[in-house]
């Protein structure tokens, strides 16, 4: 993975969490993105011990990435689980339907809408 790294190619693992991508894929590999799966998410709107899951998977996923995001985010509610998290970023029908664009920059990983983290910064913290 490293080689193909090296040559420009950028790894991305996606629906961590899921039971497609187990905690095991994080042993040993460094990604650019690692994206939390939306199912854990859900988890996390029910209580304390699904937020706490939550904020643990992705600070497992940050030890292996610079870049970690939370998909699903459907409510201002779950933009503050995201920040309570601790993930770099977000996607969701939330923040924008989705659309074909220009593919991901990582040149500077994982950056933040201006608009979102001030979003972020008026509103209470989560529950």
């Amino acid at each position: 993975m490293r080689e193909l790294q090296d040559t420009g190619v950028r790894i991305v693992l996606d629906d961590m969490g899921s039971g497609h991508a187990e905690l095991s894929a994080l042993n040993g590999a460094r990604y650019d993105a690692v994206k939390i799966d939306q199912s854990l998410l859900r988890q996390a709107r029910q209580g304390p011990a699904g937020r706490e899951t939550l904020k643990w998977v992705t600070r497992a996923c940050a030890h292996r990435s610079p870049c970690v995001v939370i998909e699903g985010v459907e409510s201002p509610d779950d933009l503050h689980l995201v920040r309570y998290a601790g993930a770099q970023a977000a996607q969701g029908h939330f923040l924008g339907r989705p659309e074909t664009g220009p593919e991901w920059n990582f040149r500077e990983p994982c950056t933040v809408l201006n608009r979102l983290q001030e979003y972020l910064t008026d509103q209470r913290p989560a529950r």
